[in-house]
């Protein structure tokens, strides 16, 4: 599966059209400034317990699914979400961020 630019954009909460948008050239360093600010602040550890809670049920789901049509030997229940869950959890989040869109810190 492929990402393009603004699937990406769309997915982290900004609706930009496939064209860009059009912007008053004297507010460029305004506009920029603060899109470099707001990306400074996504932060994995801001991610609410239910929401990482609520991703380890779909990523188990798609495993079992994924699973099952290979015809592999069922997937045991996963544990109880807890503070671990919640630590492996951001820490794939992170890992994936850097990866992936090359992330920096």
């Amino acid at each position: 599966m492929l990402l393009t630019p603004c699937e990406i954009l769309t997915h982290l909460g900004f609706d930009i059209p496939e064209g860009g948008v059009e912007i008053n050239p004297h507010d460029a360093y305004l506009l920029t400034t603060a899109l470099q600010l707001a990306g400074k602040t996504i932060d994995v550890e801001r991610i609410p317990e239910p929401e990482l809670a609520q991703m380890r049920v779909g990523t188990f789901a798609a495993a079992r699914a994924a699973n099952d049509a290979m015809g592999l030997r069922p997937l045991p229940e996963p544990n109880a979400f807890d503070e671990s869950s919640s630590l492996k959890s951001r820490a794939v989040i992170d890992v994936t961020l850097r990866q992936t869109f090359k992330r920096k810190s």
